[in-house]
């Protein structure tokens, strides 16, 4: 972590144990018998126990801050199964606000502001407002109409003073932008005088496949990223340098091993974030364990570089011996992403089910023992127009099987030991294998 950074998270952190056990009964009641002025940095934090959404949903107010005002809620998307609702605060909004106005000020670039198109289906509350240098129009796609004025509002020229004439950065959801670049690929739509010089991407993990396809399209290498978490104010940024994410400083993430849930500071592990005072202020989160999954990989980068592999649940999981993730969630669709004729999950009605549907794939994945060799199935759900022959679905399935394995060092090592086997199979979304298809955060079942 860079020397600056450094510092804020120490400055933040004890402060941050402080507020919360002072105002919360929550974490008044879990630090019974510590001393919270001794957490001054982060390897202090190990003396604290974790924290998960379960635990603060059912503390309900007790995790909330005492003598402050609330002015919003937010939420949680439910992909695990269940909403978190949680508080915030005017005085963290008024902070926050101060804060990014302090920090353009003193690095605002000169000439005139950038035009930012956001775009975003709202369904996590009332957004906490940050300041920005970018001058921001926002728009979202949920039908044909909405994608059309969003095209509209790309070819627009916008005559005023201080501010550029066309839009020039994208952000919001991944699925978003994956729509609108969709839909304008179907209509064969033209953007005279458009250069988008920044993409930022958010929601959803984001593949090397559509990566490229996002930049051949917009003709835009500059794309970012952006892990981020309703639970949390801030989140952490792709490296075009190292190719994995580094933290704000706002945020301090620490890996946890998947079984025994100690720290680790090398290899694969789930995620941990605390929240830092007074980035948050009424419902502070420490220690707060996410359902994702990360990689602490060396790099030449300053600050530490994590490398997503998927939720809890989109990855195989070495849960009877190693606690090695075997395939990841990421490995997963870097590999399915590269095929066209896989069924999608659809993200509006503009996706559907086609080959340029936005949501993940369908796709369930078994694993069972026979005679102490773990054998892995993975179903896959291909489109019936796709019209293999025998021999080319078997070198289609061949094929991901391969390049699975490729991207999937301890499960190629037991394969090649002998000690575990994997086969693809490509079947129809009526098959008996998905079935049992959890659109949330389940892909492995184990018999």
């Amino acid at each position: 972590m860079p020397c600056a950074e450094a510092e804020l998270v120490l400055r933040l952190l004890s402060k941050t144990v402080i507020h919360a056990y002072e105002s919360t009964a929550l974490y008044h009641e879990l630090y019974k018998g510590l001393d919270p002025e001794r957490v001054i940095s982060p390897s202090d934090l190990e003396r604290l126990p974790f924290v998960d959404k379960h635990l603060i949903k059912e503390a309900g107010a007790r995790a909330v801050a005492s003598g402050l005002n609330c002015v919003a809620i937010q939420n949680t998307s439910g992909t695990s199964g269940e909403l978190l609702f949680l508080q915030r605060s005017q005085e963290e909004f008024s902070f926050i606000q101060a804060f990014y106005q302090e920090l353009i000020r003193r690095i605002a670039p000169t000439g005139p502001r950038a035009i930012l198109l956001l775009l975003d289906v709202p369904g996590h509350g009332t957004p906490t407002p940050v300041p920005t240098t970018n001058f921001v129009l926002q728009s979202s796609i949920v039908s044909k109409f909405g994608a059309a004025r969003t095209e509209q509002i790309l070819k627009n020229r916008y005559d005023m003073e201080g501010i550029e004439p066309h839009v020039s950065s994208l952000a919001g959801s991944l699925s978003q932008i994956i729509i609108l670049t969709n839909y304008l690929e179907s209509e064969n739509s033209l953007l005279p005088g458009l250069e988008i010089k920044r993409i930022s991407v958010t929601s959803d993990y984001m593949s090397p496949a559509i990566r490229r396809r996002l930049a051949r399209y917009w003709r835009c290498d500059n794309i970012v990223d952006r892990y981020s978490l309703s639970e949390m104010f801030g989140g952490a940024s792709s490296c075009t340098q190292c190719g994995g994410f580094h933290f704000d400083p706002i945020l301090v993430p620490e890996l946890v091993t998947l079984g025994s849930l100690k720290v680790t500071r090398s290899g694969s592990g789930r995620l941990a974030l605390t929240s830092l005072y007074p980035f948050v202020q009424m419902q502070p989160l420490i220690r707060y364990l996410t359902d994702d999954v990360f990689e602490l990989r060396p790099s030449p980068c300053v600050a530490s570089s994590y490398f997503y592999l998927g939720r809890v649940g989109h990855c195989l999981i070495d849960t009877f011996g190693s606690q090695d993730v075997l395939i990841s969630g990421s490995a997963l669709y870097d590999t399915l992403d590269e095929y066209p004729f896989v069924v999608r999950q659809p993200a509006s009605e503009l996706a559907g089910q086609g080959r340029t549907s936005t949501g993940k794939p369908f796709v369930r994945g078994s694993q069972s023992f026979k005679d102490g060799r773990r054998l892995v199935v993975l179903a896959v759900a291909v489109h019936p127009d796709a019209l293999f022959s025998a021999h080319e679905k078997r070198k289609h399935e061949e094929g991901v099987r391969t390049t699975l394995l490729r991207r999937s060092p301890h499960m190629r090592a037991l394969v090649s030991g002998g000690e575990a086997s994997l086969a693809v199979e490509f079947v129809t979304m009526d098959d008996q294998a998905l079935k049992t298809f959890d659109r949330q955060a389940v892909i492995w079942t184990s018999a």
